[in-house]
Formats: structure tokens, sequence, C-alpha cells
């Protein structure tokens, strides 16, 4: 009882972070799943109060630093792109594990625009309802669901409900950082 309440907390600090609504605590793809885009990293800007730096020193992992301008608080964040047909969903962690190394992985749909990327938590009112309903090990966390299955069934909840546009929260457009001449 006493490492749920640990994996609890864990998860519960990840939902201050800002991240997505639905969580897991297994990888949403194994090792041979995954992709790299080279074009992911540089420093991209949200125009609004958020910077985010990718970087990758071990490929396929990102290495992702998301700070708040207005308040420069700062997140260590790793992912690992994952792709569906030409859909293409970012596995995000916390790079600095919880307690015990325990982590918790949000999706985030990636899509490349004209001029930059946008993203969107697999975390809308949808996808928190079809989680719910799925069958899935799970438990709740301040009110949101934590899946507890393994990688292959989190492929197939994904390949089910999660690429529809219905299953994405808001957007955030980010746009590259460029430096004046």
């Amino acid at each position: 009882m006493r490492i749920f309440t640990l994996l609890a907390l864990t998860i519960l600090a990840v939902f201050t972070t800002g991240c997505g609504e639905v969580l897991s605590t297994e990888p949403l793809a194994f090792k041979e799943d995954t992709l790299f885009d080279a074009g992911l990293i540089g420093t991209w800007f949200d125009r609004e109060d958020t910077a985010i730096t990718v970087t990758s020193e071990t490929a396929p992992v990102y290495e992702i630093l998301v700070i708040g301008t207005e308040n420069g608080e700062t997140f260590r964040l790793k992912g690992q792109l994952v792709r569906f047909g030409e859909h293409r969903i970012l596995d995000v962690t916390d790079a600095e594990a919880g307690l015990f190394g325990i982590h918790a992985h949000s999706w985030v749909y990636v899509r490349k625009t004209g001029n930059g990327i946008q993203i969107q938590y697999l975390d809308s009112k949808y996808f928190q309802a079809k989680v719910r309903q799925s069958g899935l090990p799970q438990f709740t966390a301040d009110g949101h669901p934590v899946l507890t299955a393994p990688t292959e069934k989190l492929q197939q909840l994904v390949r089910l409900y999660g690429l529809e546009p219905e299953a994405r929260g808001g957007t955030m457009d980010l746009v590259p950082f460029k430096r004046k001449n």
C-alpha cells in the first residue's frame, strides 16, 4: 500500500507541471517503435509565456527543457516520438524521476505546420471518458485516469481513440526562435 501512495504522490506532482490529464505508468512505445525527427531539435516559443528547448544526446530520446518566461519556472522532460500511420505522438516523462525513479507518461500529439510545430495533449474530456471505459487497468489521481496497462494495450487504446481530433486538448502553436541580425 505504501508503494501505491508514493506512486500516486509522484503522479500528482506531474499534474502540477502542467502536463496532460491522462497519464500512464508504462511508456507508449517499445524502443523499436520510436522514430527520431531532427526537425524537432531547437528552441521554440508559444508567442506568450513559454519557451521550449529540445535537444538530443542519445537519439531517439529527446531532452526537453520547458521555461515559463513570465515566472522563470523550468521543467526537464524526456520524450520519445512514436508513429501511428501519419500521426505522431510524443511520449513525455519527467527527466528527473520522482521518488524511487517512478516515471509517469503523458502523451502529446505533434504536427508540423508551415512555420513551426503544433502540440496538443491527449487529455480531452472525450479521451478521458474513453480511457475510463476502456477496461484497461487504471486508478484515479486528482480526478484523472492513470493507466497501468502494458505498452501493447496503450498502443491499442491510442489507435482506437487517441488519433481522433476530439481526443486532443488545447492547442499550443510553437514557432522557432530566430535571432535578430
